[in-house]
């Protein structure tokens, strides 16, 4: 089974050491998109909770804090896309297969997929 669930945010980052505008403060409407499969489903008849992704996200959303503060990493969209996988497998578990994708912009996207035997 597979499941589809997106979100969107608005988030302030920087990306350290950038050479442009980047390396300022600024901010974005982020798009989040996580699938995740797995054959087994829990006690209700479901993959994941869909409202599970904006539980992890509200945490950057509207934060007051820059991004790089709460992932404590690069304010990259790579970065964030990593994270959101991580925390989810922290969180819930590793399914099958994972994969988050994080629009920065509407045409520029990083995308992380993880999963069992990957």
């Amino acid at each position: 089974m597979l499941v589809r669930t997106e979100t969107t945010i608005a988030a302030s980052h920087y990306i350290r050491g950038h050479e442009g505008h980047c390396a300022r403060s600024h901010g974005h409407n982020w798009k989040i998109v996580v699938w995740i499969e797995d054959p087994v489903l829990d006690e209700l008849g479901r993959v994941w909770d869909f409202g599970n992704l904006k539980k992890i996200t509200r945490r950057l959303d509207h934060s007051g804090r820059l991004v790089n503060d709460i992932i404590h990493r690069n304010g990259t969209a790579e970065n964030m896309a990593e994270w959101i996988a991580e925390e989810i497998i922290k969180t819930y578990k590793l399914p099958e297969m994972l994969r988050v994708r994080v629009w920065e912009t509407e045409k520029n996207y990083a995308e992380v997929t993880k999963g069992v035997g990957r």
